[in-house]
């Protein structure tokens, strides 16, 4: 069997007349599916029945010797023949692919169905494959085109342009060249221009889009209905058989009008361009698009063919007549120059999904996924999860008859002094109420001649709706709805969660919806009221602002307490996330609960429990669990458990050795137990490390000149550099990059001989790429800030460069201060991890992961809204509220709320830093016998400074020589180095015994070894002498432990590398000399 396929030109036919054809007749398949003659070949006879009387026609014998050869023809030939005006007729013919061999028709279609549909829809595909064009050409010219008709008086919209990343620019670029290669948009000069921005795809594609909001305000809504649902469905009864197609990117197989062309304009720093097919994000687009559908389909509407916007559906009673239904679909298309989605089209289903509904040859059934989420609704496991079914169901009872009564076994669970024991007469209950809600009359049929209502909502772990409509019998559900959220989405922040609920819902329903002329959606947030007018939309924002743009519905605010069936949609116990105890020792878990048996403290706490009197504590999984309106928190009695995670909290790598509110925030977000903040602070004061270590915190002089506090996350950005660090794989030293609002860290090796190119590079990878580009950037006036490389690339990216001056400082301090705590954490860490580059990840999480003392907040949760799981023994990767019901104050509605606290909390931050940056010290005296720290800023300790140890003990106070000096018992390998200290070179040492698990002390650092060292007594006078051209000044020096006579004039070239206290006596002795 061959198949063949005659074309002339752009016209196809069912019969071809040709004047040098050898045939007096051509009959065609068509005609002998209609008349279905007999056939004598023998004799050139073909008979046929017509109106009841018998018809036959004999055909005269042709010769084979009469008909014309053909043969092959060389290019060549055929543009001779044709230029020398002669008529050419060519013929095609395509032979089968191997795997049609054998493959029979049936007449009732039975062998079609033995020997598989996908063969047929593989020839269709391949008969067809034109109609399935990857590359979607440029529409031809129609009678339907798009119009953009404005309202009287609009004037033409102009925005500027929104920032886009080094990313969305060169795909930017790729795409405009794309468009502009496949004719869909053209340079403009257009008074209008709408601003691109670009969402991502699933699969990690960027998408340009078009910001139409500007447009779509100033233009009349097309009031074209979209067909009735239900007079749909109607057509489909009695089918069998059912095929529906995808059209390949809808709206650009519509041109738009030309006098409307302009009005599409967009902006790019590459140009102004205007489309020629129809965007997305235009308002009227669907009624375009449904007017075009019944204009191709006018004849097949209703017969076989349905159209609801771009999806097409084929039904017929039988396989032969669905199979020339579809062919002549395709036909239809292939003479409109539509072209179809593969991937999205069914073929030949006995049973297929549309509209919402379930069709088959049986009949139509409502998708299971309009009431899945109430037949799939978890059996009650304690009061709280039949408090949440009832406030759902109770909603609807007035429409189900009796519901007191059969709800009667579960309220009666809900008496004060009833165990809560869930028997069958109280599932019996449980199933009766979801079937009610399920069936009719309560779940109505929707009529676009009513408008919808939709009701959405969302908590921190799901969201939910319910389409309702109101047909003269008050308002009845059409569908509901409710979706876990994924654990990025978990992430959003409320508003986006909401909004987020509310796009999810209007495209579920499309088909409803957009069947109405008005629709209202209510939601307990004004979130999409708010992205409809905001100037500037994030790419999800944008992607969400395309959706709503092909919905005329109106956004309206409710009231939680109103929302009540969205809201328990979007609070079903199941979808909560439950308490899990990941732990690396499961040993201490098993401690956890043995130490309740012995803590009278936590048996008094589960007798409360038990009794229901407690308000803060609950018993789950066999743990007593703290709740607080911001997190949950296990419970620790006294004993040793509570040193230990002290310990982990704070000694650990990860935990990064901060001080007493870092350590606690910490540890309170997992656990708690009375006086926490009492145990840390002993065990941060007594951990040796932090005391050899850690800088001072002493306030230096000078007033403060803080900048205004940011307004949005990554506005502003800190730089600076940390030098002078041991050589480590090519690296000694690190860009440290600082969010002014979140106090985000970024850190990255390189090197003191960083270019401005490089620096360039390791912002745009730790900050562009993940957060965007900063409106601010606040540095020093370092050589690779003040390059002209560095000028000309935030000046391209429209960044404002902010330069700190010696005499009028206009930072607050921020990098100087991350300096010194990342110094201080390296420092701290250098003997246990000598290469830094190998832990820096881990510093930088320790930074972000701790509370910060400005803002309130960690810096992971202002970016993210949660707190990130910790790595120290207990874990709680997941801690949720136990109460699935309590008010709707979760984690990320608390995330803008933590946004506006950090942003005061960092004001007053910055005020209280101006107001004490001036004031004195606190007074500090030591006695003999106490153990102190001696500063090591005066000793010549060998290799590089940076990450030594900042102070050396705890060693004894030998003697208090004065309020100021004191002597001290140095090492006996220092015992050349003077003993005695001045008080502002010593700090007390705080010595516990309830840690025994920390590293041991250090052990003296190395000096330097070199001539006998001599300390400087007192600084006795100055004098001036003659030296060339000028004087050389010198210092009369008494030497600590020599006698006067021996005191000797020193040249001011000997104290280059003197210590603090000697330099503050030189300063003296000359003001004093100055002075006279």
């Amino acid at each position: 069997m061959i198949q063949v396929q005659v074309r002339v030109g752009c016209v196809e036919a069912d019969t071809l007349f040709d004047r040098d054809c050898p045939f007096d007749l051509v009959l065609g398949k068509p005609w002998f599916d209609e008349k279905n003659p007999q056939i004598d070949w023998p004799n050139n006879l073909i008979t046929l029945q017509h109106d009841g009387k018998t018809i036959a026609f004999r055909a005269d014998y042709h010769d084979q010797k009469h008909l014309k050869k053909n043969g092959l023809i060389s290019a060549v030939e055929m543009e001779a023949e044709l230029s020398s005006g002669n008529i050419v007729h060519f013929c095609v013919i395509k032979p089968i692919p191997e795997k049609y061999e054998n493959y029979e028709y049936g007449s009732d279609g039975k062998n079609l169905e033995r020997n598989g549909l996908e063969k047929h829809v593989d020839m269709l595909v391949d008969e067809f494959v034109d109609v399935f064009d990857p590359d979607l050409p440029l529409p031809v010219d129609r009678e339907i085109e798009h119009e953009i008709e404005l309202e009287p008086g609009a004037s033409p919209v102009a925005q500027q342009m929104y920032r886009l990343s080094f990313e969305e620019l060169a795909e930017l670029k790729t795409q405009i060249l794309d468009y502009l290669n496949r004719g869909f948009i053209r340079p403009s000069k257009s008074p209008y221009g709408a601003p691109i921005l670009f969402v991502r795809k699933k699969s990690g594609a960027l998408r340009m889009c078009v910001d139409y909001r500007g447009l779509n305000r100033i233009t009349k809504k097309n009031r074209c209905p979209l067909p009735r649902i239900d007079d749909l469905l109607d057509k489909l009864a009695g089918a069998k058989y059912f095929t529906s197609l995808d059209l390949k990117s809808a709206y650009h197989q519509i041109k738009i009008k030309e006098e409307d062309i302009e009005k599409t304009a967009f902006r790019t720093p590459f140009g102004h361009f205007e489309f020629v097919v129809l965007p997305f994000g235009l308002c009227n687009a669907p009624a375009t698009f449904q007017t075009l559908m019944n204009n191709v389909f006018r004849d097949e509407l209703h017969q076989f063919v349905l159209c609801y916007l771009d999806d097409i559906m084929i039904f017929s009673k039988s396989l032969q007549a669905h199979i020339q239904h579809v062919r002549h679909v395709f036909e239809k298309l292939r003479k409109n120059k539509l072209f179809v989605n593969k991937e999205k089209c069914l073929f030949f289903q006995t049973k297929i999904a549309w509209l919402g509904y379930i069709i088959s040859e049986n009949g139509i059934k409502v998708d299971q996924s309009k009431i899945s989420t109430i037949l799939e609704w978890p059996v009650p496991k304690n009061t709280i999860d039949i408090l949440s079914f009832l406030g759902f169901t109770g909603y609807y009872r007035k429409f189900i008859e009796k519901y007191s009564h059969i709800a009667a076994p579960m309220t009666e669970l809900l008496k004060k002094d009833i165990s809560f024991i869930w028997t069958p007469t109280q599932q019996q209950a449980f199933e009766t109420l979801k079937s009610k809600l399920t069936t009719a009359p309560i779940l109505i049929l929707p009529s676009p001649d009513f408008p919808f209502e939709m009701y959405t909502d969302a908590s921190d772990f799901a969201f939910g709706g319910v389409l309702m409509q109101d047909q003269g019998q008050g308002l009845k559900p059409v569908a509901f709805s409710s979706k876990k959220l994924s654990e990025a989405e978990r992430k959003y922040d409320i508003y986006e969660k909401e909004a987020l609920s509310q796009i999810h819902h209007l495209k579920l329903w499309r088909c409803y919806i957009q069947s109405a002329h008005r629709s209202t959606a209510y939601t307990d947030n004004n979130v999409l009221k708010y992205l409809q007018t905001q100037p500037r939309l994030s790419p999800r924002q944008a992607r969400w602002m395309e959706v709503l743009s092909q919905f005329n519905v109106y956004v309206e605010y409710i009231t939680g307490k109103a929302n009540v069936v969205a809201d328990a949609l979007s609070r079903r116990p199941d979808f909560a996330m439950t308490v899990v105890f990941a732990c690396q020792d499961s040993d201490w878990l098993l401690q956890l609960k043995e130490s309740y048996k012995e803590s009278p403290e936590a048996k008094k706490i589960i007798q409360l429990i038990q009794e229901k009197q407690s308000r803060d504590y609950v018993f789950d999984h066999g743990y007593i669990v703290r709740r607080t309106p911001e997190n949950t928190q296990l419970y620790v009695p006294e004993g040793p458990l509570r040193k230990e995670l002290v310990e982990e909290h704070h000694d650990s790598l990860l935990a990064g050795h901060f001080g007493v509110a870092k350590t606690a925030a910490l540890l309170l977000r997992c656990y708690y137990w009375p006086q926490l903040q009492r145990d840390v602070r002993r065990g941060v004061q007594s951990c040796e490390r932090c005391g050899a270590s850690k800088s001072s915190n002493q306030k230096k002089a000078g007033l403060l000149q803080p900048l205004p506090t940011p307004t949005r996350r990554f506005e502003v950005i800190t730089m600076d550099f940390v030098t002078s660090l041991p050589d480590v794989d090519n690296f000694n030293a690190i860009m440290i990059m600082v969010d002014k609002l979140t106090k985000r860290v970024f850190l990255a090796p390189t090197t003191d001989k960083v270019t401005a190119e490089e620096a360039a590079t390791l912002f745009y990878r730790h900050v562009v790429r993940n957060q965007g580009v900063p409106s601010t950037i606040i540095s020093d006036r370092g050589t690779q800030f003040t390059s002209i490389f560095w000028k000309s690339m935030i000046a391209q990216l429209g960044i404002k460069h902010k330069l700190s001056t010696a005499y009028h400082p206009q930072t607050d301090g921020q990098s100087e201060i991350t300096v010194r705590i990342v110094v201080d954490m390296l420092r701290t860490l250098h003997q246990e991890y000598p290469n830094w580059v190998q832990i820096l990840p881990a510093v930088e999480f320790a930074i972000n992961n701790s509370k910060n003392v400005s803002t309130g907040k960690t810096p992971f949760f202002l970016c993210y809204g949660e707190e990130v799981p910790t790595p120290p023994t207990l874990n709680l990767q997941a801690l949720a509220k136990l109460n699935p019901n309590q008010p709707s104050v979760d984690f990320a509605a608390r995330t803008q709320i933590a946004i506006q606290e950090a942003q005061r909390m960092l004001a007053e931050a910055q005020r209280k830093q101006k107001y004490y940056a001036d004031q004195g010290r606190r007074h500090l005296t030591f006695e003999e016998g106490d153990q102190v720290y001696i500063s090591t800023a005066d000793l010549p300790l060998k290799g590089p400074r940076k990450l030594a140890p900042k102070w050396f003990g705890p060693i004894p106070v030998v003697k208090k020589l004065s309020p100021l000096n004191y002597q001290v018992a140095l090492p006996p390998i220092w015992r050349r180095r003077y003993p005695i200290f001045h008080v502002e070179k010593l700090k007390p040492f705080v010595q516990s015994t309830e840690f025994p698990n920390r590293y041991p002390a250090r052990p003296p650092p190395d000096l330097e070894q070199g001539p006998d060292v001599f300390n400087v007594e007192k600084i006795l006078d100055r004098r001036s002498t003659p030296w060339g051209r000028g004087f050389k000044v010198e210092y009369y020096v008494k030497w600590e432990g020599y006698p006067l006579c021996d005191s000797t004039w020193e040249p001011k070239s000997n104290f280059r590398d003197a210590g603090t206290e000697v330099k503050r006596m030189l300063r003296e002795i000359d003001q004093q000399h100055d002075a006279t």
